[in-house]
């Protein structure tokens, strides 16, 4: 019988080795990435910021605001209220569910 040569997988070897090398790095990278993200998020939810219009940050106390009661117009009543980035719109109608007023409050002031 005779002897085959065995080939040099020598090569094939090292890239299989960095090749998992490489994708557990990254794997560890998405992993550190998402966790960052993930703290990033809670600091931001467990500090409540109030947003204040540009140019007007000095006047305006850095305090919540609390409820303020908006009075319906005589013979009116509302019938829908939708924010609209920092804006509030009230929508007053009739009895007859016909909208007749529109009013837009601005929450920052």
């Amino acid at each position: 019988m005779t002897e085959e040569e065995v080939p040099d997988t020598t090569f094939l070897k090292w890239v299989v080795i960095i090749l998992g090398v490489l994708i557990i790095a990254v794997a560890i990278a998405i992993g550190v990435i998402l966790y960052k993200r993930a703290t990033k998020l809670a600091e931001k939810v467990s500090e409540p910021t109030i947003p204040q219009p540009a140019g007007e940050a000095s006047t305006l106390p850095n305090q919540v605001f609390g409820e303020i009661t908006i009075e319906a117009p005589q013979g009116l009543a509302a019938q829908s209220i939708m924010t609209s980035g920092n804006r509030l719109l009230v929508t007053y109608g009739d009895d007859q569910g016909r909208p007749l007023l529109i009013v837009v409050i601005e929450q920052n002031t």
